[in-house]
């Protein structure tokens, strides 16, 4: 692992609070289903589900960020014995990731939110009309089938359109806040002018120097 910091200590301990929170849970579960309470274990479990999200973003938190040999920063994905585990990308790489992704997910938020409310308002107004007609309670069910998809497709994408607009990192596609890094030399180069001021010595100064020399 490396460097402990408070940062990495509040993340780490939010990830085992979590996992023994998980526990606990699934003990609630198993309890109420003997007691054949249904709705109570439906609710816990949804809860479970939330706090298993949440332990699986304070670990990605807790395992923090490098910056590599190259001056490249890096998101770990886990530590062995003390080093770094990543996948290498360049800043480059993450700004071309960052828009063709925000422009996929534009596209979905449009074209689910057009898809999701057009099914959703005709099963709204078919819903009182269903018993009347067979072909119309057969269109009311595929709404609400296709509907449903296209509703939970756009608030999944709402969501992390929501995250990149708050600037958070932890995500595929996130906003690219971080400088271009510096390449070693190219500074050095410029401040001392190492060869900017140089030339090549012509024939006859050549001949000069070897001449002193002689």
């Amino acid at each position: 692992m490396g460097k402990w910091t408070a940062r990495s200590v509040f993340w780490w301990l939010l990830v085992w609070l979590s996992r023994a929170g998980l526990l606990f849970l699934a003990f609630a579960v198993w309890g109420s289903l003997q007691q054949s309470r249904w709705l109570l274990a439906a609710e816990i479990i949804a809860i479970l589900a939330v706090v298993f999200g949440l332990q699986r973003v304070a670990r990605r938190q807790a395992l923090g960020w490098i910056i590599d040999g190259n001056g490249e920063r890096q998101k770990v994905t886990r530590w062995n014995r003390g080093h770094a585990i990543f996948t290498p990308t360049t800043r480059d790489q993450r700004i071309i990731e960052e828009a063709q992704l925000r422009d996929e997910r534009r596209k979905k938020l449009l074209w689910m939110g057009v898809v999701g409310g057009g099914l959703s308002a005709f099963a709204w107004y078919a819903w009182p009309h269903i018993r009347t007609s067979d072909v119309l309670a057969m269109f009311f069910g595929l709404a609400c089938l296709f509907g449903s998809f296209a509703v939970i497709g756009w608030f999944a994408n709402f969501l992390n359109e929501l995250l990149y607009l708050l600037g958070w990192q932890d995500m595929r596609g996130a906003k690219v806040l971080d400088r271009a890094p510096s390449r070693p030399g190219l500074d050095e180069v410029a401040q001392q002018m190492t060869h900017g001021a140089g030339r090549v010595a012509n024939e006859a100064e050549a001949l000069a120097i070897l001449n002193q020399g002689a």
